[in-house]
């Protein structure tokens, strides 16, 4: 038997198995570019969280340096205790509201390496909703007491 026939009588059977060795390639590849993909939101979703977390601390600070600011501003005017004991609430809420979120952020880095694109995005809702509840609360107080420190 000649090489040019041995070929020809291979080159059938060898198509299919070039074509499943290309396929099992072309799988390998796509599914590292999925990893690779995943890798990139874990950790866009980890700096969000960084940030949003940073960003409730902030709101909580500017929450008790304005309820401060109030008590201050209000001593010099004629108020009632009750006006105080609200502004003493808020202060109180406000540290609590910092300890909670101290919390959540220590069981966050707890759960962190292990953090799937699904826990991130709970994660980052969570503190999504906490961001806007200590937005308002901000708004509540600035609205009760008149007091602004812009």
């Amino acid at each position: 038997m000649s090489t040019p026939s041995l070929l020809t009588n291979l080159l059938p059977s060898a198509i299919p198995i070039i074509s499943m060795i290309v396929s099992i390639i072309s799988a390998g590849i796509a599914w590292r570019m999925r990893q690779h993909a995943i890798k990139i939101q874990l950790i866009e979703y980890k700096r969000v969280i960084r940030i949003t977390s940073a960003q409730i601390n902030s709101l909580w600070n500017d929450v008790i340096q304005e309820a401060h600011f109030a008590k201050v501003k209000s001593s010099t005017l004629d108020v009632d205790d009750s006006y105080f004991e609200r502004i003493n609430s808020v202060v109180d809420i406000a540290n609590k509201g910092q300890k909670n979120l101290a919390k959540i952020t220590a069981e966050y880095k707890k759960r962190e390496k292990g953090l799937t694109i699904k826990g991130a995005v709970e994660e980052t809702l969570t503190l999504e909703e906490m961001r806007i509840s200590v937005e308002g609360d901000l708004q509540r107080i600035r609205n009760e007491f008149g007091f602004y420190l812009d």
